[in-house]
This record gives structure tokens, sequence and C-alpha cells, in this order.
């Protein structure tokens, strides 16, 4: 990221000694503020940094949102920043926050600050130690901390449930149901950790990406689409590899093993054999045997369909189907090494602007 984050800065103060009444001539200027980057910034696939750090200059700037968090959470630097007396700038939001401080104000006060008046007691315990004496800025501090906790508790006593929240996004939902008879196994992501996860050598997330049963779509899934092809590498076949391997375990631990659970084992093979030759996404098992045409598909689908769903298999039925787990798996890894696919996806930047032009079209 070649930004300037720090033209982004909209609240800066001093803390420290130098806020406190408590500084010496050496004493460093510690500044301590607010940053804002602009939203193609915060909803790109980069993202932001928490915080801004400069330990020459003795400056640090949380993010807005991580600054609120924390203000919520009654941390002491943060409370410390709102109410310090020195403000070198302030923006009309951050004018507007300080309005707000005392909304951050609560009980909290009381774990957060003894958290941090035993993390100075700590510092002159070990000075006793190390030095035979203990160093004096960090009983001042102690005992400044001491006070100021004491003094807010005093003047404010807001309940926490009365504070304004801000929960954490929930990138994934999940939610199973029964509709009108129909069982719904429902998995959505938030749109940044689904584009994330494309990147990656996760075939389950381009298979839901490509499948042609779509319930509901708008132009940005089209978009994701047409992408797709971008995301696909050689090294998704680590991903089928991995994936048939967990589930011939589960497989073979039932007892009797059911045919259900095989038929998903020979599909993931043969979807990554299909990825690696054609660089195509295919999750239809009916489909991908029109082309690798294993004469026992038919049968152990008919099982399924019309048998018992939980039909099983013999002994002398699984050690067949132990050769051909083999072997198909055996194929697929020559066909990843044989593979003509790029090593990595090549639609990060297009993605990263589908990202943030679907982000801005919320605001």
């Amino acid at each position: 990221m070649n930004t300037d984050l720090w033209a982004f800065v909209i609240y800066r103060c001093v803390v420290g000694s130098r806020a406190y009444g408590l500084a010496e001539a050496e004493s460093d200027t510690d500044k301590r503020g607010i940053y804002l980057p602009p939203a193609r910034l915060q909803w790109s696939l980069d993202g932001v940094p928490e915080q801004l750090e400069n330990d020459v200059t003795q400056e640090c700037y949380w993010e807005l949102q991580k600054f609120i968090m924390l203000a919520l959470k009654a941390n002491p630097n943060i409370i410390e920043c709102l109410y310090t007396p020195l403000v070198e700038h302030a923006s009309p939001l951050a004018e507007e926050l300080l309005a707000n401080r005392s909304r951050f104000l609560s009980r909290q006060l009381y774990e957060t600050y003894q958290r941090y008046v035993q993390s100075q007691f700590k510092k002159l315990d070990a000075d006793l130690r190390t030095r035979g004496e203990i160093r004096w800025k960090h009983a001042m501090h102690l005992i400044r901390l001491q006070m100021a906790g004491i003094y807010a508790l005093r003047v404010h006593l807001l309940p926490v449930k009365d504070i304004a929240s801000l929960n954490e996004p929930r990138e994934t939902i999940e939610s199973e149901e029964i509709d009108d008879g129909m069982e719904i196994d429902l998995v959505t992501h938030d749109l940044k950790k689904f584009i994330k996860l494309m990147l990656t050598r996760n075939g389950y997330v381009l298979e839901q990406l490509l499948s042609p049963l779509v319930v509901h779509t708008t132009p940005v899934h089209e978009e994701l689409k047409a992408l797709a092809p971008g995301c696909i590498t050689r090294f998704h076949a680590h991903h089928y590899v991995g994936f048939v391997e967990t589930q011939w375990r589960l497989f073979a631990k039932e007892s009797p093993p059911r045919v259900k659970p095989l038929l998903y084992v020979f599909r993931v093979l043969l979807t990554g054999i299909h990825l690696m030759h054609t660089g195509q996404v295919e999750a239809n098992l009916l489909t991908l045997n029109e082309t690798f045409k294993l004469p026992y598909i038919p049968e152990l689908v008919e099982r399924k369909m019309h048998g018992a769903e939980k039909g099983t298999l013999n002994d002398a039925d699984l050690s067949f189907y132990q050769g051909e787990h083999d072997r198909l798996r055996a194929m697929l890894e020559q066909a990843r090494d044989a593979s003509h696919l790029p090593e990595s996806a090549s639609s990060w930047s297009a993605l990263n602007n589908v990202l943030i032009r679907a982000r801005l079209t919320t605001v």
C-alpha cells in the first residue's frame, strides 16, 4: 500500500507526562489520536492497519472504528486521549466524538484502570529487584492512574447497557431451518471474505459461485463469475486432495459404510481431475462421468436415488472402492503435476475493484 495514511489523521492530541503535569526537561512529547482512511482503502482487499505508529516522533493513531471499540471497553489510553486538555487538531467528526466522550465512561473503568495500576506496580517491584531502588516516574504514573480512575468512577457511573455499542461484523452467517417441509442449510459470506476465499486454492467456494442452481443473483454475482477463471491455479489440486482424504476417512469409519459419502468422495476426485485438465469447475457427478465413464457410478447413484439413502456396502465392495479411491487420487496428483494452469491467481485487481464498487453502492 503506497498511500500516505498519515494524511488522514482527524484527531491529534498530546498525552503522557506533558499532559499529566509530570514532564521533565528531557521528557518526550507523546502524541495520540485517530485517523480515518477513505472507504476505497478501508474496503479494499488490503484493508488498513488498526493503528499507525512512529517510534521516532512518539506518535500513534488508531483507525476510527478501532478507537471507538477500545473506548467502549474503557481502555485507559483511549479515555485519556478523549480527556486530555492538549488537543492539537480535531476535525468536525472528532469534535462530535469529544462532545460525546462521557458516553464511554462505565463501571468497566474499575477493571481496566486496576489492570494498568497493577502493571505499574510490577514495574516498581522489578526496579527494586534489579536496581535496588524504584524509578519515580513509575511511581508517579501509578498514583496518577489511581486518581484518574477514582475521579472518573465518581463523576460518571453509566451502566454498560446504556452505552452505544459497535458490533463486530459477522463475516459468515449460517442458518438451518425447515421451510414448507424442505430442509434448508444456508451459509453465506460477506463479499470481502468470499473474494479472499476465491483468491486462495479453495475449490469449494468456486463450486458455489459457479453452480448452475441459482436461487437469487445480482450483477455483482455475474461479475464474480466472469472473473472466476482468473482465480483457478494448479494448486487447487491440493484442496481436492486434502478434502477427499478427509471425506474418505469419515467414510471408512462408518460401520457399515454408506453409499452417499462414497459418491461424495468420487465426485470430489473427478472434479479435481477435471479442473486440472480443463481449467473448468464441474461439480455434477453424472456430467463428470460422461467423460470418465466409471461403470460403477450409475449403479451407486441408483442405489442412493431410489433405494434407502443409508444403503450400505459389504466388505467386498469396500475393498474394490478402496482401490478405486487410490487409483483416482493418483490420477489427480498426476493431473496436477502435468497441468498447464498458472501458479497464482490473476484476478486480484479486478476483484478488488468489484469489492470497492459494491461497498460504495451501500453508502
